[in-house]
């Protein structure tokens, strides 16, 4: 591959208002204990919702979706941290209709 290009994998970025949307924001609050912002004082930066991306593991695992988030400056470690976290099975459906919608 050239140093030009790069795979992406595929890509939702869910708005306000659809219900995936909150659903995600509610998969990190699971994980962080319910805090959905985890403020660092210091710096201000809490967690950013970055994408929902369908996963090409190394076969014959079957591609997985996640909901990413990333918090550039987390409080408790001082350092960026990323969270790939699970989708429900009605989220993996509906997005993987928006893909062939798309094509």
């Amino acid at each position: 591959m050239s140093a030009q290009a790069r795979v992406v994998p595929p890509c939702l970025f869910l708005e306000r208002g659809v219900r995936y949307y909150y659903e995600a924001w509610d998969a990190l609050a699971s994980e962080t204990g319910g805090d959905k912002v985890e403020e660092n004082p210091a710096s201000g930066e809490v967690w950013q919702y970055m994408g929902s991306w369908k996963l090409y593991p190394d076969a014959p695992c079957p591609a997985r979706w996640v909901h990413q988030f990333r918090h550039r400056d987390h409080p408790r470690t001082g350092s960026r941290l990323v969270r790939n976290l699970p989708v429900s099975e009605g989220f993996r459906l509906w997005a993987d209709r928006e893909l062939l919608a798309r094509r």
